[in-house]
């Protein structure tokens, strides 16, 4: 069975025509059944798909800088959430902090510390939240889920098992307030450590609230990076145009990409695959420009002459893929549009977002602001993670204009 999203054709074709523009939709999708696993394909004009999709040029609130009060000062953010009211809430690392402001940026709550009793964090990130002032901190070192009012803070904590390998990394939540969890690596003497180029594997799971496992994927690959073994030593860093699995939890479904193609995978929460999503879109080829552009990109954070040479020796040892990869970084918004961020070149310092429906289905594509991370999309706003040229933190909150 085939069938033509007849409604993505229609709006692509009403902005060309208001455009003076080519007849051609900027989004076409096909819809077709094989063996009960829905494929859903996506031609996108990747210049015109922006039509209707916007974000102001500047912020309407930022919290934290170089010049901000010391209680704004931010450092290490993990995790951030606007709440219903209009109040922001964000994970500073840093100190262990789940922060409260205002919509006059002061801060009126904070809840935490670093440590390891009840309410307290070592390496937590705010997942999300549940009911409104209900908020889900996942502290990956210490494997604890902790649950929190807003107003009241610390309401109960349960510990998760060995699931995701390494030091798990919280996807998202569920309808229930389960959570998705994968992403950790470990790299053990007793194996033997590996060399050169490597992509190990990971473990993804879903868990229930309760933090017993609901749906388990299995050993799935990770993040592609490239590994020296020295006398006593061991170093791992990140592969230039290295390939990274991406994954986000919906309330009722993960999305999950290997980043091998421009193609994601859709689940049941207990691993069960129902749909394909495709994307008719050209990889771009590694070049040698582009090689020697991530160097110099590396090289920057050289403290000195024996630092850059280091940097170029590992360098030269590395392989160069052979493609740009197509994303690495994926999120859900408020209405479960999925946002797909596509591979950031070197010297670049704006990421583009493709964009696709609940189901699939092209919706659009957007450019975030410079050195911009987006930690909550709501139906009219974006809450992000931002740098300055420093690489000064910042939460800074945007108008979001949608078709």
């Amino acid at each position: 069975m085939k069938t033509t999203n007849t409604l993505v054709a229609a709006v692509g074709l009403l902005f060309a025509g208001c455009a003076g523009e080519s007849t051609v939709p900027p989004m076409t999708t096909t819809v077709r059944d094989s063996a009960a696993i829905t494929i859903v394909e996506n031609s996108i004009d990747t210049a015109r798909a922006r039509a209707g999709w916007a974000i102001d040029s500047v912020p309407t609130l930022i919290i934290g800088g170089l010049d901000a009060p010391e209680d704004q000062q931010l450092f290490q953010v993990r995790g951030g959430r606007r709440l219903p009211d209009g109040r922001i809430v964000v994970m500073d690392g840093g100190s262990g902090e789940l922060r409260i402001y205002d919509a006059t940026r002061e801060l009126v709550r904070k809840h935490g510390r670093k440590g390891e009793g009840p309410g307290e964090f070592m390496e937590a990130r705010l997942v999300g939240g549940v009911g409104g002032d209900t908020l889900i901190v996942y502290d990956s070192r210490l494997r604890r889920v902790s649950h929190l009012h807003a107003d009241d803070g610390f309401i109960r904590s349960y510990q998760i098992g060995a699931e995701g390998g390494g030091y798990p990394v919280a996807i998202g939540i569920t309808s229930d307030g389960g959570l998705a969890v994968g992403g950790g690596m470990r790299f053990s003497s007793d194996e033997g450590f590996p060399s050169g180029a490597v992509r190990p594997n990971s473990r993804y799971v879903t868990l229930a609230p309760d933090g017993s496992v609901r749906g388990d994927w299995g050993e799935v690959p990770a993040r592609e990076m490239f590994a020296r073994v020295g006398p006593g030593s061991f170093n791992v860093s990140s592969l230039p145009f290295g390939r990274a699995t991406v994954a986000a939890a919906a309330p009722d479904r993960l999305w999950l990409g290997t980043g091998d193609a421009w193609e994601i995978n859709v689940y049941t929460l207990d691993a069960a695959l129902t749909r394909i999503v495709r994307f008719d879109r050209t990889q771009e080829r590694v070049t040698d420009e582009l090689r020697a552009a991530a160097l110099e990109e590396q090289l920057e954070d050289a403290a000195d002459d024996a630092a850059e040479q280091s940097i170029r020796s590992q360098f030269r040892d590395m392989p160069s893929p052979d493609l740009v990869p197509p994303y690495q970084v994926m999120t859900i918004d408020a209405l479960d549009h999925v946002w797909i961020g596509e591979y950031v070149l070197p010297g670049e310092t704006v990421r583009n977002y493709t964009i696709v429906d609940a189901e699939g289905r092209a919706a659009g594509r957007i450019t975030l602001p410079p050195r911009t991370s987006p930690l909550d999309i709501g139906a009219d706003y974006l809450l992000g993670l931002t740098r300055d040229d420093l690489d000064v933190e910042q939460l800074t909150l945007w108008r979001l204009t949608r078709p």
